[in-house]
């Protein structure tokens, strides 16, 4: 994307990772399951309680993210591993 510093792959996995590499060695950053599960669970519980038309959710969504921003730890939400790096 862009200036080709951002790649989509094109696999069947279906979870947010970011991948940062700098002098070969890459890092792979995914939220850890806890957090990924409350999100899950604040999305479902927006569905059953306002659809997915209503604006409603949307704003319940956007409250549910600015909290998120607040209130979670960024250095603790996330697993880091090095992988191999991108080609």
């Amino acid at each position: 994307l862009g200036q080709g510093t951002i790649d989509i792959q094109n696999d069947t996995i279906t979870s947010a990772a970011a991948i940062f590499t700098l002098a070969g060695i890459s890092i792979k950053l995914t939220l850890k399951a806890e957090y990924l599960q409350q999100i899950n669970s604040d999305i479902k519980k927006g569905v059953t309680q306002f659809g997915l038309e209503d604006p409603n959710y949307w704003s319940f969504i956007r409250q549910c993210a600015l909290k998120y921003w607040k209130d979670w730890d960024r250095k603790e939400i996330f697993e880091m591993n090095m992988v191999k790096p991108l080609k």
